[in-house]
């Protein structure tokens, strides 16, 4: 059994773990939360663990793309809008600011741990920090 298998197996299995033990089986169907683990996987690369070679990566990119451009329609469609209507002014600069900030001091201490730390040139180390701001500023219900 190759080890990206057995990964996802024992995440299959804490996924049916989590939606039998938390009771989720008469709410119905949901994704626990697992964003820790996508920084983990950010923090570490795929290459950290020696699971996924270079040119899966390479031959994987125009998935990747076409999955990007996809969020990004489904973000435009909706931006601005709640409830069926849209934000005012006052609403919809609100939640910049409260998205911006924890975006902002995430960005600003994973670049630091990434250039002192991590050894990164700052290119590499800009492109990290702003990965993990992004996945602290985002907000769902």
């Amino acid at each position: 059994m190759t080890p990206l298998v057995l990964l996802m197996a024992l995440l299959a299995l804490s996924y049916l773990g989590s939606y039998f033990v938390e009771g989720r089986a008469l709410e119905g169907i949901g994704l626990p939360s697992g964003v820790e683990w996508v920084v983990v996987g950010i923090v570490l690369g795929p290459s950290a663990l020696n699971v996924i070679r270079y040119a899966s990566l390479v031959s994987l990119a125009p998935l990747v793309h076409v999955a990007v451009g996809w969020l990004g329609l489904i973000v435009g469609l909706e931006y601005g809008s709640a409830g069926g209507g849209r934000l005012g002014l006052r609403s919809f600069l609100l939640g910049m600011v409260s998205s911006g900030v924890p975006f902002v001091l995430a960005f600003a201490a994973a670049h630091v741990v990434a250039t002192r730390y991590g050894h990164h040139t700052s290119h590499e180390a800009t492109r990290i920090a702003a990965a993990v701001g992004a996945l602290s500023s985002e907000t769902t219900r």
